[in-house]
Parts: structure tokens; sequence; C-alpha cells
């Protein structure tokens, strides 16, 4: 599943059916994960296997969820229906997968601390400004600048209201650490075997990051909050990742 959704996270349910997950964001898990619902923010993929019930009709289905709007939880969504028939068989769940990617066994080459922030008071006629380290994207700045082949720890900090799912491009990433998630709130994964494109980032919180910036891949990418009129109004940055010996 993915969610191509430009604002919204979707917590997925199956109606009387556990999900068995196999995948995150295209990266395979080592063992199925079963759970009974899965939170994909804008931009996530999930990958999960069914197994089906009692022959019937079942809601799929995005539960209400506040993901820090003002306006609180929003309503459930009706996505489809599974639909259940014939004779019972004997299907079994894999539970042993492939080998995920591992993250090399290198020391920790920088850590860094990213704010996000936002302002939609439109004051002095500014309107909405969404900014990471206080400033608004600018094409033209190198806003990090990393070396290849090397890993590093990002500690991403949200003083805003608004949940904000973190994108970068080309690097995958493990989440090593989450704060500012509500006790009843048991969507999020942060098994640090996980693999993640894009990890939303809780409202008035801030997690962690662990990645490998792989010595094959160089040169300008981006990262960005995956809600878009949140990227669209600034919530943008600039990576370089430097040949090795290039970095500062």
């Amino acid at each position: 599943m993915l969610n191509a959704a430009p604002h919204r996270s979707m917590w997925l349910h199956v109606e009387r059916h556990s999900l068995h997950q196999i995948g995150q964001d295209g990266i395979p898990f080592a063992r199925t994960r079963t759970v009974r619902a899965i939170m994909v923010a804008s931009a996530n993929r999930a990958e999960f296997v069914i197994q089906g019930g009692a022959p019937g009709r079942y809601r799929i289905y995005a539960a209400g969820y506040d993901q820090g709007h003002p306006g609180g939880v929003r309503p459930d969504i009706e996505l489809g229906t599974l639909v259940v028939t014939g004779r019972e068989t004997t299907g079994r769940i894999p539970r042993q997968l492939v080998e995920p990617p591992r993250m090399p066994r290198l020391p920790v080459a920088r850590r860094r601390t990213l704010v996000f922030s936002g302002d939609i008071s439109g004051k002095h006629g500014l309107g909405v400004r969404f900014l990471i380290d206080g400033k608004l994207y600018d094409v033209d700045r190198i806003d990090q600048e990393v070396q290849a082949g090397t890993v590093e720890e990002w500690r991403i900090v949200n003083e805003d209201v608004f949940q904000h799912p973190l994108h970068i491009h080309v690097n995958p990433f493990q989440v090593i650490d989450v704060k500012g998630i509500p006790p009843r709130d048991t969507s999020w994964q942060t098994d640090p075997g996980i693999w993640w494109d894009t990890f939303r980032l809780p409202p008035d919180g801030e997690f962690t990051l662990r990645t490998y910036f792989r010595p094959d891949i160089t040169g300008k990418t981006v990262f960005h909050c995956h809600i878009l009129p949140h990227e669209d109004n600034g919530m943008m940055g600039n990576l370089l990742i430097s040949p090795k010996g290039g970095a500062r």
C-alpha cells in the first residue's frame, strides 16, 4: 500500500483481520511482523499479507487519527472492502523472510540536530511558513553537507503543533529513538531493524535517525516534510553528499 495523499496519515485497518507486515518503504523485513493496524504517513509504503477469515465483507479503512491539526481528530475514511468467499484452505503466513540490508558497523562520523517549526499566523504579511532551522527553502543554499561512505545520526526536533513526515531522498534510514508519542498511540514502530525513507515527526516531539551514505552515491539531493503544503511553504533543505574526504 502506498499513501499518496498529500497531507493525511492513514492508520490502516482491515476489519477483523490482522496485517502480517513483510516490508516497509520497499525494504523487506527479516521476519514477518503481525499487527492490528499499520500507520502510513504521506509517501510511506507498507507491504503486508492478509489471511482471509470467515466468508463475508470487511471494511478497509483509515481510523480517525489526530496528527496535530488544530481541528483535532480527523474522522474515519472508508478505503475499500475485503470480500472473502469460497471454501477454507490451509494457506500459511510466511515467518522467516529474506536477509534485509544491514547498517555497516562503522563509528558515527557526525551527529546533527535539525529543528522543524511552523508559523500559520500570517503575521506581518508573511503568509503560512514552515521552516527547518529557522529557514525557508532556498534552492541555491546547501543546508547539510555529508561525506559518502559514513554513518551519521540526526536528531530531528519538532517545535510545531503539526506532525511532519520527514523524507530524505536517496538515503533510507533507521529510527533509533522517538520522544513525544501519546501514550495510547500504538501505531509507532521504532524497531531499529526497520528501514524507512519517510518517518513522521511527532507534534512537539522528536526522533533520532541513523543513516549510511553509500560511497557510490554522491551529489546534491533534498530532505523535506512530505506533507506537500508544508514542503511548498518552505519546509525543505538541500543535502550535498560529497565524495570521501570532501565534506566539511
